[in-house]
This record gives structure tokens, sequence and C-alpha cells, in this order.
């Protein structure tokens, strides 16, 4: 996989559905369906069945420490590491695929949206948008002025949330390329998930947890009374 520089919008989900009927009806389901992949501070790549614990595969992929793995529908795998490295495997065919070089530190969030797009976030504050039919680099954001901690995209797949360890939750515009919002926490956010409705964002940290309504602005923060 070679990475190659562009600017453009994100293209929307449209082909995710037909790709995920054409795989059942071949009988060409992902290996990762009742799979636990799970990255190692020696830069391994091991998987494991759901049901009988019985390892089904294992790379070495990595020269640094596993810092984030995600699985797409199709059984598309990205990883990411502290020698600054995506990683991408196809789990159907068993076969690496690539890598992906873009950051200039540890990658520390990735996450495929649909079958579509890959989306990653890094140490050195930056987070870039892959399209991943052909790896084309799509957009790249530098809103933190520290490490990416986390990344959610909305299920509308036109807006993405980024958590650093500035204390940032930026929320960027996938169609327009833009920053659309930032809110500030009193901690550093480790972990961003989105309501099914996509109408609030959690935002967790060591202390806090953070409700945000993002259309009317309102939040609600839970904090560890012990700290």
């Amino acid at each position: 996989v070679k990475r190659r520089r562009s600017e453009g919008s994100v293209e929307p989900e449209g082909e995710a559905k037909a790709e995920e009927k054409a795989a059942a009806a071949s009988g060409d389901l992902p290996v990762t369906t009742g799979t636990v992949v799970v990255g190692t501070y020696d830069g391994a790549l091991l998987g494991f069945g759901l049901d009988d614990g019985a390892q089904q595969f294992g790379y070495a992929p990595h020269t640094g420490c596993v810092k984030a793995v995600h699985c797409s529908q199709t059984g598309r795998l990205a990883t990411g590491g502290t020698d600054n490295a995506i990683r991408l495997f196809d789990l159907v065919r068993n076969v690496e695929m690539g890598e992906l070089q873009e950051h200039e530190d540890t990658v520390s969030s990735v996450q495929f949206w649909g079958n579509t797009t890959l989306v990653t976030g890094s140490g050195d504050g930056q987070v870039c948008i892959w399209r991943s039919s052909d790896w084309e680099l799509l957009l790249k954001f530098r809103g933190h002025k520290a490490g990416v901690t986390s990344l959610a995209v909305h299920p509308s797949g036109r807006l993405m949330a980024s958590a650093g360890r500035d204390s940032h939750i930026r929320l960027w515009d996938l169609t327009r390329g833009t920053s659309a919002a930032h809110l500030t926490a009193d901690d550093a956010i480790e972990v961003l998930e989105w309501s099914p409705n996509g109408k609030q964002i959690a935002a967790m940290s060591a202390k806090e947890l953070l409700l945000v309504d993002v259309e009317g602005g309102g939040k609600v923060s839970f904090r560890d009374s012990s700290s």
C-alpha cells in the first residue's frame, strides 16, 4: 500500500451493504466473526476464537508496542503502534496489505467507518482520514496541541469527534474538511462514544464522564467522588 497525499471530502458510505451481502452470498465471511484480536507490547497481533479460545492467526508487524486495533465489517484490520505506523490486514484472505505512514508519533487511535473510510489519530496531534478502497489520504486535521487519545465518527459519517491530552474535544465536518466546534474538559479525555441517534456524545476521562448534547450545547458531568 502506498500513501498518497490528496485534499477533498470523505465519501459517504455507499457500497458497504453491497459488499457485505456479496461476502455473505459467496460464503466468504470474515474470520473476525467470533474472533478477538489483541495487540501486544512487543508489536505482535494475535487472534483467538471466542468458542474454543484457540489461536487463529498471529502477526508481528510492528517494531514497537501496539496501541490501537480496529476491524471493519468485512474483515479488514488496521493497527497503530509506537513505531508511528499504521498496518493493514485482510483477515478473510489471511494476508498483510501493507502500511500507511503519515504520522510523526505513536498512532494511538484507529477506526473504520463502514467499509469506505479509516480515521487515525496520533501523539503528533494530527487526525488523518483515509479512503479504504485505495488508501488515499483525503484529509488531515491538526487541531490538538497534544496527542490524540480517541476518535469517534458520527453515525451519519459526516461528523467526527476527536479528543486529546490537551483536554479538548473537537468536532470536525468531514464533508467540508473543516473544524465544526470544540469544548474543553477538566482532564484529558481517554474515550469518546456517540449515542446511536448521534445527538449526544459521551467523553470519559480518568475522573469524569461527560455527556454532551451536540445540538443544544448542554452537558452533564458525572465525577468520581473519591477523586
